[in-house]
């Protein structure tokens, strides 16, 4: 299955893009906080802010400050899977070791995402603010749910690009 990497090389891009856009949107109150703002701290929270009062922007980084390696850690699987379909693609086959890779972070990146769904559910439950999910978070569950099904795919039916072809056991499978 020749499609296998570019899966997952769009699933990693999912994963990189996600952690630039709003994680957080609290409803009633202008307040997008992406993943990439949290990581950049104070500065970048008073930005989002905007309009907002400085003690709140102050809260904010104080949170902020406290989960920067756990945010990090969060995309670190989306990365990892955008390198892997990187190498996918460069090496234009996409075998079984790739696809154990790819699976595993896929099935981490999918772990993730659930724990901060419920967080968000949690949160948006305890202030009445209802969904508090971004974009950047329904991102992030796409791009875990395309690496982990590639590298499914790579499990089940690995590509093993055009040195397969060449191979005499393969022969019959070349059309003329």
């Amino acid at each position: 299955m020749k499609a296998i990497k570019f899966i997952v090389l769009g699933a990693g891009v999912i994963g990189l893009i996600a952690f630039f856009l709003p994680l957080i949107a609290v409803k009633g109150v202008n307040v997008p906080i992406s993943a990439f703002n949290i990581v950049r701290g104070a500065e970048a929270i008073q930005q989002a802010v905007g309009g907002e009062t400085d003690q709140m922007a102050r809260d904010l980084d104080e949170g902020a400050g406290a989960v920067k390696a756990i945010v990090l850690g969060a995309y670190a699987p989306a990365l990892l899977c955008f390198l892997f379909g990187l190498i996918g693609v460069v090496k234009s086959s996409f075998g079984r070791g790739l696809g154990i890779g790819t699976l595993l972070f896929g099935l981490i990146a999918i772990g993730i995402w659930m724990l901060l769904n419920t967080a968000a559910n949690d949160a948006g439950a305890q202030t009445s603010a209802g969904d508090v999910k971004g974009i950047g978070m329904w991102m992030m569950m796409l791009s875990a749910l395309g690496c982990a099904s590639g590298g499914l795919l790579a499990l089940i039916k690995p590509d093993r690009g055009f040195e397969a072809a060449a191979h005499p056991r393969h022969a019959a499978t070349i059309k003329a």
